[in-house]
């Protein structure tokens, strides 16, 4: 096939030929080791991908219960104060009835007294 060229220019045409099949080895392993590489990257970005994302889970998380807590004892402040108030609130209710109350008989039985006292 080569049998037309001279010596020397069969040489060249083999070193060519050799470098040429040693270009495309070595770009193989080139693009295999990329590819590797590639995939060992996307392997290592998806775990941290899925531990930064359970982390912020976990954060979220962290963040609803402090925000829940927090609302349960300020609604536990607002019932206590409301409790405090409607039980002061009957109990000035209870010191006006029986000061009322206190009133309406002194004036009952003053009235029966005098009722008697002016017969």
């Amino acid at each position: 096939m080569l049998g037309y060229l001279k010596g020397d220019e069969t040489m060249e045409v083999d070193n060519i030929v050799k470098e040429l099949i040693s270009t495309e080895e070595d770009a193989r392993k080139l693009v295999n080791s990329t590819e590797k590489k590639s995939r060992s990257l996307i392997i290592t970005a998806d775990k941290e991908g899925k531990q930064l994302f359970d982390s912020r889970v976990k954060q979220a998380k962290e963040s609803a219960e402090n925000i829940i807590e927090k609302a349960k004892s300020e609604a536990k402040e607002r019932a206590d104060e409301m409790m405090n108030k409607a039980l002061r609130d009957v109990k000035e209710l209870k010191d006006s009835y029986l000061q009322i109350k206190d009133a309406v008989i002194s004036k009952f039985v003053l009235e029966i007294l005098e009722g008697k006292n002016g017969k």
